[in-house]
């Protein structure tokens, strides 16, 4: 994996958002998951979507453009930022750091988890319920875990009596190329 771009830019500052996750790690229901890491993206001047088996996978979540990629009972979506990493901006203050473009079924119970590495995984906080219901398009904060940056999200439903619809992932303050 390349190493970490190192341009800080700050929300309202520089690039022209959005920012959303750049490629699909992993994807699909326990039994079944798809190892989608053959064929990452390109960054840079002449930047190139991912191909492979998550191609048209990794369209769906690439923009928030309501085509939302359904997360099964107990499936999971792991997603990189490949091209530059999600930045905690709030200090001691809770402040969203990355919105969850999507849905929740009110019978499922998602948890969201962040990692520098793609290897140790922090929860963040939940995803909040408005009423009986989860409210839709969430933010999420990276100084739940104490974590200063993240590049790595994985959503994992974990009741399997509901599904996700993840429709994309944006970064709201982030280091760049």
């Amino acid at each position: 994996m390349a190493e970490p771009p190192g341009v800080v830019v700050p929300p309202g500052e520089g690039l022209d958002p959005p920012f959303f996750a750049d490629a699909i790690i992993v994807f699909g229901p326990p039994g079944n998951v798809l190892s989608c890491v053959d064929v990452l993206p390109v960054c840079g001047d002449a930047p190139m979507p991912q191909g492979g088996p998550c191609a048209g996978d990794a369209a769906k979540i690439a923009a928030h453009d309501t085509v939302a990629l359904d997360v099964p009972p107990l499936g999971v979506l792991e997603l990189v930022f490949y091209c530059s990493t999600i930045l905690e901006v709030g200090g001691a203050q809770l402040s969203d750091d990355f919105r969850i473009w999507g849905t929740a079924d009110p019978t499922s119970q998602p948890i969201v988890e962040v990692s520098v590495d793609g290897t140790t995984y922090s929860a963040v906080n939940l995803w909040p319920r408005a009423g009986a219901d989860y409210a839709p398009d969430p933010g999420f904060q990276l100084e739940v875990p104490m974590l200063p940056a993240a590049r790595f999200v994985r959503i994992v439903e974990t009741s399997g009596a509901g599904s996700l619809h993840i429709d994309a992932v944006e970064a709201l303050a982030l280091v760049a190329p």
